[in-house]
């Protein structure tokens, strides 16, 4: 048996405020609890439904994927999966963890632990990239303006300023990711529509935005 005397300094507890109007008028641009309500379903919807287009696109592509044939080398390969490692590791960086913290393996092991993914990676860009080619699909400068006017809105930046800091290099770039972005819509655009009858991913959207 032993005895153990103990000393409270304080006790905290968590005070959750009111779901007011007086509340949404400090957190938001709103003035009423219904319009904060109205609010946030119309983006949980839109935020669900770009889920399923994002699926749905991905199924279509990976079909043609599996029905394409290509020879990779290793190099690409290799680069492929050393540019996964490292975004992986700036987004550990960033929440203040190591690469050894986190996974505890090797540089040799983490390739070799996502070079499935970065093979289906490189086989689905060359696809679209040839998908493009083939359709003559162009991007134009007044394209590539209102995707600039986009991430201006997104960094709350002029749209003046972003241009300034981009080279010819990342406006290439930024084409080649419009021409790659056009031949996916072009994909999802030419496949068979699904049946009218909903699926279960569509059907969860609904009882999530309804709750």
């Amino acid at each position: 048996e032993a005895t153990f005397k103990v000393k409270i300094h304080e006790i905290k507890s968590k005070e959750i405020p009111e779901l007011d109007d007086e509340f949404v008028q400090d957190v938001s641009e709103f003035d009423t609890v219904d319009e904060y309500k109205a609010d946030v379903k119309a983006k949980l919807e839109e935020q669900k439904q770009n889920e399923i287009k994002s699926a749905y696109q991905n199924e279509a592509i990976d079909k043609i994927v599996d029905k394409s044939t290509m020879e990779l080398p290793d190099a690409m390969i290799d680069t492929q999966c050393e540019n996964m490692i490292n975004q992986f590791a700036q987004q550990m960086a960033q929440q203040g963890l190591s690469m050894d913290q986190f996974s505890g393996l090797t540089i040799d092991q983490l390739k070799e632990q996502v070079r499935p993914d970065a093979i289906t990676r490189i086989k689905s860009s060359l696809v679209l990239e040839q998908i493009a080619k083939e359709e003559n699909i162009e991007i134009t400068d007044a394209d590539v303006d209102a995707e600039i006017e986009k991430m201006a809105t997104m960094y709350n930046m002029e749209a003046d300023k972003l241009k300034e800091y981009m080279g010819a290099d990342e406006k290439e770039n930024m084409k080649q990711d419009l021409a790659v972005q056009k031949a996916v819509e072009l994909i999802t655009d030419s496949v068979k529509p699904r049946a009218k009858a909903k699926t279960k991913k569509e059907k969860d959207v609904e009882a999530e935005t309804a709750e």
